[in-house]
């Protein structure tokens, strides 16, 4: 006798069948998702080995001091790597950029020009800069990596050839930036943490932002959505030379002098700041607040190797270590988060 399935029967056998229970990550999981929470636990075992390991001298006022001095350029450049990693791009051509624009702001100063004209001087070189990145790889169809790797010896080319290799000393005044105090807080630390904190604001409460984690996240879909990428880049790539060149300006002040050697190397350490910070290199992801840690994190390791006597030696490749140990985390946080 041939048996038929009335609708009502599937219905009700669909009712009947037990429901596939959905598995949630655990908390340890959820923690571990969080793209910069292991570069904090990194920087409190750091501390308190180096608490142990040389006593006063780590958490003295004065060393705590030099470290936030000597980390906030670094953040204030890394800031803008990471809007560029986050948008899908690399700029090589960061440290060349802070290194020219420190130069010829400190060569405004020496001529006599006010020190604010001075400094607005230099951010116009740092605009110039993004917007020859932004030519190149807008216009012409540059690849980021080749465009900005021809940019950072063209930069620093330049630099170069205006001083004749020269060192360029900075007025008293000028030093103020990246040497003076209000109060207990270094100048240079106050205004990385306004950058740090605008640019955040930015990146997740405008449309500006979003549209550059929409470009990073893939530029056919954002194309799809009506946001112009070409425009995108433009800024993004703009706004990176721009935090770059105020990281140069307050290197040359934290200096007291410029040279065309100065910030050279940067371009790794900034890419570094950011990757370890949790900005994905395969672009859409990332956070500010995250580049300040990471930035912190690579301040405290050469501060560290400085106090144990190892010097700039090993610097590369404990920053090297560093870097792979990283992005080895963030491929297994995101599969985690597949799970």
């Amino acid at each position: 006798m041939r048996q038929t399935v009335t609708d009502s029967d599937a219905e009700s056998a669909e009712t009947d069948s037990p429901a596939v229970p959905v598995r949630r990550p655990s908390r340890v999981t959820e923690i571990i998702a969080i793209p910069w929470v292991g570069v904090l636990g990194v920087i409190v075992l750091l501390a308190i080995f180096m608490t142990v390991k040389t006593g006063p001298i780590f958490l003295s006022p004065d060393n705590l001091s030099s470290v936030a001095l000597d980390f906030s350029y670094i953040a204030m450049a890394a800031l803008g790597s990471a809007i560029v990693i986050i948008g899908g791009g690399i700029d090589l051509s960061v440290g060349a950029n802070m290194a020219l624009t420190g130069l010829l702001t400190a060569l405004a100063i020496s001529a006599g020009w006010p020190i604010p004209l001075a400094v607005a001087a230099g951010l116009v070189v740092g605009i110039l800069a993004g917007a020859l990145n932004a030519i190149l790889i807008t216009g012409i169809g540059l690849i980021p990596f080749i465009a900005t790797l021809g940019t950072m010896s063209v930069f620093r080319g330049l630099g170069t050839g205006i001083v004749q290799g020269q060192t360029v000393n900075a007025a008293n005044g000028f030093t103020v930036i990246g040497q003076g105090y209000w109060g207990p807080i270094p100048i240079s630390a106050v205004i990385l943490f306004v950058l740090t904190a605008t640019t955040a604001f930015l990146m997740n409460n405008t449309a500006w932002g979003r549209h550059i984690y929409a470009v990073g996240g893939g530029e056919s879909a954002a194309r799809l959505c009506g946001i112009n990428v070409k425009r995108v880049k433009w800024r993004m790539y703009i706004a990176a030379s721009i935090l770059g060149a105020i990281g140069g300006i307050v290197l040359a002040a934290r200096l007291g002098s410029a040279t065309p050697s100065n910030a050279l190397g940067y371009e790794l350490i900034c890419i570094a700041a950011a990757v370890i910070g949790g900005a994905s290199l395969t672009g859409g992801e990332g956070t500010m607040v995250g580049v300040l840690i990471g930035a912190a994190l690579l301040a405290l390791i050469r501060n560290s190797l400085d106090i144990l006597g190892w010097g700039e030696y090993w610097q590369d490749l404990i920053i090297g270590a560093v870097i792979l140990i990283t992005v080895s985390f963030d491929q297994l946080r995101r599969r985690l988060r597949r799970v």
